[in-house]
């Protein structure tokens, strides 16, 4: 039996801060390790884009802000990007931290010497500053002010990052590597390619969560650039100059700043020992890889979405999205309207456990821009269902709503369940009108009979799947969203679903023997409905948001990441930043017949008597002939079934070429437009309808970030006169469940039609003239230019172009022709 557990450390830290000195490299400074450690906490990046080019060069201030989270700051820098126009420009860069003035410094250029500044190429500056001292939990504020010394010195901005390592006794342990330089891979030298180490041996690599953020000053879309970690490719375009931060504010102006997940659902990315990160330029004339941090967890969370502190929103409360510690951990025992009016046992487990869920993807896909009470729902997955009730517009408020400005909100605490207003039994006529969000999903799953008057305790499995596809097509988000069930699911299969960032709802077997041991008589004594959290892939372990139990927050495993005390109202985790996210071990194997996977120490295992609050409720139509009434034995909780409500993604082909003029193989372009990650798939090409070749994408393509480039490499391709049919597919086995299942595109290629419009004229040559004069000149069909086959574009093709939409007979011939 494996170890139960868990690595729950005060504090280990191992930090080692390395000196530097820094002057003026047109190639710039590798990425060292700044700091590195592991510690009880979480490593904070944050940081936004800079003035973007298209205002006025004199706009030389530029402000950034940050939400740190609460605990012990141990390490924190500010970096920050400046543009002097020229290396021997000079201007000077004033740089405020929560009011305190870090100093004026002179930006040198090709002079500079000074230690925190690192001076790159043209021109280019990122400057770092300690403030670990000056860094604030909650609301951090930085100011860059920049003045010319010598004439066209520009000033701006590119942007400014904060990087701050806290340690929190009430958070899960994070190995941290923070790396900072600055890199100009540039086309000059050339220097194409420049990788950063993150050295030291990381104990079961495979089972670990990991993710990276990087940030470049300078990138361009559609550039492919190439990120790779451990020579895999993670993704083409990593630097597209494109990006958001936690206030709404996005941008395309240069500045990048990402975070990618390094967990692949087929391998690892990580190594056990020296993992290395591999910046290559592409077709970036010049790429400025700055900072680069990695995380490595046993334990992988959901993530946390809250944008507090927004211009409007008073005393600091957060903005339309409002899931502050991950999934919400609501309570089942609310009213005694949400009791199985024939037993008396708490029965709601089922919706509130599916509120825990859409609650939180309403919040991750909500508008971030929004405020409480603005009365805007740009995502309607949950909606403002209350009352409009008078409570007081200024403090004290009843305790505990957080505010006035909550009003009218569909993040409002009463949103999850409002006593206030008529019982929902009561106004059954409205059906799904009634009640809050609870009460509504428990409508649409028929809890307890709700909607059927069918005589049945809690919410069954089938129906819970139907209410939730009803749910999704009541809503408009059939299409972005699809729910399905895993019947006895294994560790893995969960852990997978929990790390896709997909939500997973499991039902929980309470089953006991009340035979012996060569003759067991096995019967299930009731079931119940806990929302996934977080996993623990090298442990095996999982965190539950419990309807029923809070276990960590009467003193069990697991974490409470905002403290409160236990005992405390069922309401008062209708405010979605209290939660206890409890721990279990889960162990293979199960001696009971209704899981493949078991739950030793969940509290109805280890205290029996509690099953009594679960008697006879949620009950599978297969486990009907075998439930019982309990008879003081030990209880074994297992895993039944796994309910998985998952985004769609989308993968595209967004564009296909020839690989002119080196040879005849196909390459093609895929990205992933949808909402959430999209698995390794198929891709295929046909040529004039017939199939010639599959290719395998390897990695995971995150969502709207940047798209992976392979080729048909075991296909060389003829062309037959006078033209081809060319289609690329995406996800041919249809393995990714997708917003839209249409993923294929298709052009007709001709020799020496390079605009694609099916003919060869006047036009077509005047674009093969640009190119032959312009080298850089886009042509939509590259190797349809190249009519004379010598492996180049210039004046004779569009010669030879002109001449052919003059005379149609006139013979054209381009590379892989073979006809």
């Amino acid at each position: 039996m494996k170890s139960i557990k868990i690595a729950i450390l005060l504090l280990v830290v191992c930090m080692f801060v390395y000196p530097t000195a820094a002057d003026y490299d047109f190639d710039g400074f590798d990425l060292t390790t700044a700091a590195h450690g592991t510690v009880n906490g979480e490593v904070y990046v944050g940081g936004g884009h800079g003035v973007p080019r298209t205002t006025d060069p004199n706009n030389n201030v530029h402000t950034q802000n940050y939400t740190v989270p609460n605990g012990t700051v141990t390490f924190a820098r500010l970096y920050v990007g400046i543009w002097g126009g020229k290396e021997t420009y000079e201007g000077t860069l004033q740089t405020m931290f929560n009011g305190n003035d870090l100093g004026t410094l002179t930006l040198a250029g090709s002079s500079d010497m000074n230690p925190d500044v690192w001076c790159t190429g043209h021109g280019v500056y990122w400057v770092k500053y300690d403030v670990t001292s000056q860094t604030l939990n909650g609301f951090n504020t930085a100011t860059a002010t920049t003045n010319e010394i010598s004439s066209g010195f520009d000033g701006r901005a590119y942007g400014v990052v904060l990087v701050a390592v806290v340690e929190n006794s009430d958070k899960t342990q994070v190995e941290y590597w923070i790396n900072d330089g600055h890199l100009n891979l540039n086309y000059v030298t050339p220097l194409n390619t420049a990788t950063t180490q993150f050295s030291g041996a990381i104990t079961d690599s495979d089972s670990m969560s990991a993710v990276l953020t990087t940030a470049y000053l300078t990138g361009d879309v559609n550039d492919d650039d190439i990120l790779y970690f451990n020579n895999d490719p993670v993704v083409f375009d990593a630097a597209d100059g494109c990006g958001s931060d936690e206030w709404g504010n996005s941008w395309c102006t240069a500045f990048d700043i990402d975070e990618w997940d390094l967990t692949n659902y087929e391998y690892s990315y990580l190594d056990a020992l020296n993992n290395v990160a591999t910046f290559e330029r592409g077709d970036d004339a010049y790429l400025h890889p700055v900072l680069a941090v990695l995380q490595v967890r046993p334990w992988y969370f959901k993530a946390s979405y809250q944008n507090p502190y927004r211009e409007g929103v008073p005393d600091g409360q957060p903005s339309g999205n409002y899931a502050p510690c991950g999934v919400p951990d609501f309570d089942q025992t609310q009213e005694d309207t949400w009791k199985n009016p024939t037993t008396n046992i708490w029965s709601f487990c089922g919706p509130t456990a599916v509120a825990n869920s859409f609650w939180w993807f309403d919040s991750k896909f909500v508008d971030p821009t929004g405020m409480p009470g603005d009365g805007l729902d740009s995502f309607g997955l949950v909606s403002d269902y209350t009352d409009s009730l008078a409570y007081p517009d200024v403090p004290p408020f009843p305790a505990p709503y957080p505010g006035s400005s909550w009003l009218n909100d569909d993040h409002r605490y009463d949103n999850v369940n409002n006593p206030v207003t008529l019982p929902w039994i009561e106004t059954f006529p409205l059906g799904a009108e009634s009640g809050e969000l609870v009460e509504r999903l428990a409508y649409y799953m028929d809890t307890d009979g709700s909607r059927t008057g069918s005589n049945h305790g809690g919410t069954d499995i089938t129906a819970m799947q139907a209410g939730i596809d009803q749910w999704l097509i009541d809503t408009g988000l059939d299409a972005r969203f699809y729910e399905h069930t895993i019947q006895q699911p294994t560790f893995e299969q969960i852990a997978k679903e929990v790390r896709k960032s997909e939500e997973v709802i499991l039902l929980l077997g309470f089953w006991e023997n009340q035979g012996n041991i060569p003759n067991p008589n096995w019967k299930r004594i009731g079931g119940h409905y806990v929302t996934v959290a977080g996993v623990n892939s090298m442990d095996e372990m999982l965190a539950f948001s419990d309807p029923f139990f809070d276990n960590a927050e009467a003193g069990g495993l697991g974490v409470v990441p905002i403290p409160h005390t236990a005992g405390h109202a069922p309401e008062l985790h209708n405010d979605a930043q209290y939660v206890s996210h409890d721990f279990y071990d889960v162990l293979p194997e199960s001696p009971s017949p209704g899981g493949v996977v078991w739950m030793p120490f969940y509290p109805v295992a280890l205290t029996p008597a509690l099953v009594d609050q679960f008697q006879g409720v949620n009950v599978p139509y297969e486990f009907e002939p075998v439930q019982g009434t309990y008879d003081d034995g030990d209880i074994h909780v297992e895993i039944e079934y796994a309910v998985v409500v998952s985004p769609k993604p989308d993968l595209v082909i967004v564009d296909k070429w020839v690989n002119w003029p080196d040879d005849c193989i196909i390459y093609y372009k895929i990205k992933n437009i949808g909402d959430t990650v999209a698995e390794t798939s198929d891709s295929a090409l046909k040529v004039d309808g017939v199939q010639v070749a599959t290719d395998h994408v390897p990695v995971i393509l995150q969502p709207n970030k940047g798209y992976f480039i392979d080729s048909f490499s075991t296909y060389t391709w003829g062309y037959t006169s006078p033209s081809d049919t060319i289609e690329v597919g995406a996800d041919i086995g249809s393995v990714v469940t997708e917003i839209d299942e249409n993923n294929w595109i298709t052009n007709t290629w001709k020799c020496g039609d390079v605009n694609e419009d099916g003919s060869i004229n006047i036009f077509d040559a005047i674009k093969t003239r640009n190119r032959a004069i312009i080298p850089s000149y886009n042509l939509d069909c590259t190797w349809a230019s190249d009519v004379n086959n010598d492996g180049k574009i210039n004046i004779f093709d569009a010669i030879k172009t002109r001449n052919r939409a003059i005379i149609p007979t006139y013979l054209l011939e381009c590379k892989c022709q073979l006809s």
